[in-house]
């Protein structure tokens, strides 16, 4: 049981590892999907930030159900998380600075 326990504290610190990216990305008051949806995008970029919707949906965050996948997405362009590059492309860019907050 100890290896299990090492494993459980590495986990836990892992998790505070992401949670402290996740902030410094402007993440932190994101919803679960939302972030879920973020971290797919960044898996699945180009080295300018450009991914495919299709790409995401089918990857990382395929476990979303897809209501809620669509629901994040809409919110995620509206608060400026990320960007449509061209009309009905499925392409979008991730931006890598947070939305200005006012």
């Amino acid at each position: 049981m100890p290896d299990q326990l090492n494993i459980a504290r590495r986990a836990a610190q892992l998790n505070a590892i992401l949670d402290q990216l996740e902030q410094d990305l402007g993440w932190g008051g994101l919803t679960d999907p939302q972030r879920a949806l973020l971290r797919a995008a960044a898996g699945a970029m180009d080295d300018e930030g450009n991914f495919e919707i299709a790409d995401v949906a089918t990857g990382a965050a395929a476990g979303l159900p897809r209501s809620s996948f669509f629901r994040a997405l809409k919110s995620l362009t509206r608060a400026g998380h990320i960007e449509p590059r061209g009309a009905r492309s499925g392409r979008y860019a991730l931006r890598t600075q947070p939305p200005a907050t006012d």
